[in-house]
């Protein structure tokens, strides 16, 4: 599953798909960088006695929500060249259950009732691709 996630997201990096500013889930970007990157546009701004908006956005449910789960199908299903991955992140988002291993033991199998289960290794993915296209829609 890692290698998958991977090679998605490195393809979306060579196409430059991917926003600059989205500096979640990327190797190279991080919290820190973001939070220098947003201050200077800031001082910048100041400098200049230039308008500014910010728009702050909170995600923590926002695969909770049945426009998310529908939107990331379409996004991906535009993305991948693979149907067979297509149906495979389809399968995943729709109907999933997960259970947990400890060493050998494994537990009893759960129903997720999210749409994307925290922890998983295709989240972020999935997340990137939902709110990547804010950015398009906004500048």
């Amino acid at each position: 599953m890692q290698t998958k996630w991977n090679t998605s997201q490195q393809v979306w990096e060579d196409r430059n798909w991917l926003y600059d500013g989205q500096h979640g889930f990327r190797p190279g970007y991080s919290c820190e960088n973001q939070i220098i990157t947003v201050s200077q546009d800031i001082s910048d701004s100041l400098d200049e006695a230039a308008r500014l908006d910010v728009m702050i956005i909170e995600f923590s449910k926002a695969f909770d929500l049945e426009f998310f789960k529908t939107g990331c199908l379409k996004k991906i299903a535009t993305l991948v060249m693979d149907s067979r991955v297509v149906v495979w992140i389809t399968e995943f988002l729709i109907d999933h259950s997960q259970r947990v291993r400890v060493g050998r033991h494994y537990s009893e199998e759960v129903r997720v009732t999210s749409h994307v289960p925290q922890g998983s290794v295709l989240g972020p993915l999935l997340f990137l691709a939902n709110v990547n296209v804010i950015w398009r829609n906004i500048e």
